[in-house]
């Protein structure tokens, strides 16, 4: 890798945090106090972000945890624990120095040991291990500086570590060193603490007093900059059904709640207590498929599942009217988007459906297709997707669970042979989650495939963006290629909030609800 794109890496680090420009609501005084509850839809399997990729984990850990790095409103790496970054000429070595006096919710300040034992237990757990391949160790230079030591140089190291999907989140070290995945006391240094979770109700967190705002910010940015916790108390409160969220925000028991139907939120812009923000795209939607079972490990019978679909049918319900059709895997208006391997992309075919289906030998032998209702534009496009794979003789058995069950399920190579899920517009518009998804190392629907975990090292150590792309490219058409997943399209969704809640850069979702520096002016 070229010692210049290392540089501008770091460079626009140091950048960034000089000051940052973010576009302001018209809030008046912040106020502290008050307590703030979010409805939701899913509950979290975990809320150890080391060890689930989860949305509904990652809308708690925002709050609680801190990472070296994360990223800003365009979804470029800034510091955040991190008081400053140095690269060896070789590209081999990352010196991290840390901000003094940060403390974690135990009152202990954070060391250089907390990070190293962080990441060890990263490198063991962290669903997203896989990318951390050329880690080769992190040493302790002193209390507050630590050295990441490459076996060869990975030109996106620095986006890596701020990339905000089951990051090497920074916990004590005490808890580091012991807890097995999924089982961390959830600790961290964020502006709010854990303090109490009721798995089928509510997650609880509370200000954290002790929390040191980073002052190199003048205002929030993503999910970093100058956050600062107002609210008292922040519940997440597990209301699956969506009349009876939407029941709890009109009656004001929920001061906000996301994922919000497009006929639900023209009913309710209609109210002058509440405020709507309409989230377009919100989400893509696709089908995953288990590499380890017949008769989905076949090629020929994903692409005759691939050649079958109607996107257009398919999307026009999931989205409630409101959708992209998209074979990209990243979205429209990011820079990495690409539309390769577009044409087997709603190829609407279901006389070569059937022919593929013959060749491969299948004879309507029955199928398990896992859908959770919880994702609600999912699950709407499961149940079109199951009607025009039964038209072409795949005999499929839809079996619902919540999400975070869900993934318990998917974990079991004999229980299923699709998976209905979703991915969110992350902060940041990089294919660094597919490279990890895709690897080998990831048994994402148990797929491993030489050529794919080629693709995806190679992403991941090359340096300009005009060759990250063709390798993205080339990547995406692979998939297609090969029928290795499916996404369906992208779909739009609305967040509603009460008119009193308030805040100096208030975003209520940026695809995962940020709730510091958000008051309550009542």
């Amino acid at each position: 890798m070229k010692r210049s794109a290392l540089r501008s890496v770091l460079l626009g680090l140091a950048l960034v945090a000089v000051g940052v420009l973010a576009v302001a609501a018209e809030a008046g005084e912040p106020k502290k106090g008050g307590a703030f509850r979010l409805a939701v839809h899913q509950r979290p399997p975990t809320l150890d972000w080391q060890f689930t990729s989860a949305e509904s984990t990652r809308r708690v850990a925002i709050h609680v945890y801190e990472n070296l790095f994360t990223v800003d409103e365009q979804g470029a790496p800034i510091r955040q624990l991190a008081e400053d970054a140095k690269v060896s000429a070789d590209g081999l070595t990352y010196t991290v120095t840390l901000r003094k006096g940060v403390l974690f919710h135990n009152g202990k300040e954070l060391k250089a040991e907390d990070v190293k034992a962080s990441f060890d237990r990263f490198k063991r757990i962290g669903v997203r291990r896989g990318e951390f391949g050329a880690l080769k160790q992190v040493d302790v230079l002193d209390d507050y500086t630590v050295a990441f030591r490459l076996t060869e140089p990975v030109a996106a190291f620095i986006d890596m570590l701020a990339y905000p999907m089951a990051p090497p989140a920074i916990m004590p070290k005490a808890i580091a060193d012991a807890a097995e995945g999924g089982k961390a006391e959830i600790i961290g240094t964020g502006p709010y603490k854990m303090v109490e979770w009721v798995a089928d109700k509510h997650v609880k967190l509370v200000r954290f007093d002790g929390y040191k705002p980073d002052a190199r910010y003048q205002k929030p940015t993503g999910f970093g900059g100058r956050r600062t916790a107002y609210l008292d108390e922040l519940y997440l409160v597990l209301i699956e059904e969506a009349g009876a969220r939407e029941g709890a925000l009109i009656s004001g028991e929920a001061q906000g709640v996301i994922s919000i139907s497009p006929p639900s939120a023209r009913n309710l812009s209609r109210l002058k207590t509440l405020n709507m923000v309409e989230i377009n795209p919100a989400g893509k939607t696709f089908i995953m498929f288990n590499h380890a079972k017949w008769p989905t490990k076949e090629q020929k019978f994903r692409e005759a599942v691939t050649a079958a679909l109607n996107m257009e049918e398919i999307m026009a319900v999931a989205g409630d009217g409101v959708y992209q059709l998209s074979p990209g895997l990243l979205f429209p208006g990011t820079k990495y988007y690409t539309d390769a391997g577009k044409e087997f992309y709603n190829q609407k075919n279901p006389a070569k459906a059937k022919q593929l289906l013959q060749e491969v030998g299948y004879k309507g032998e029955e199928m398990v297709y896992i859908a959770a209702p919880d994702l609600q534009q999912g699950f709407k496009a499961a149940i079109v997707v199951s009607q025009q794979l039964r038209d072409v003789g795949i005999n499929l058995k839809i079996e619902s669970y919540d999400f975070g069950t869900a993934m318990g399920v998917r974990g079991q190579q004999d229980k299923w042979n699709l998976f209905h899920t979703g991915q969110i517009p992350e902060a940041t518009a990089d294919p660094l989650p597919w490279a990890a998804w895709f690897h080998s190392s990831r048994k994402w629907g148990f797929y491993g495939d030489p050529a794919m975990d080629e693709l995806a090292t190679r992403l991941n150590r090359i340096g300009t963006f005009e060759k990250r792309f063709e390798a993205f490219k080339h990547m995406q058409e692979y998939m297609w290629k090969t029928a290795a997943f499916l996404p369906l399209g992208n779909y739009g969704s609305y967040d509603g909030y009460q008119n009193y809640v308030k805040g100096d850069d208030l975003k209520l979702s940026f695809w995962i609800p940020r709730l510091w520096n958000v008051w309550l002016d009542r």
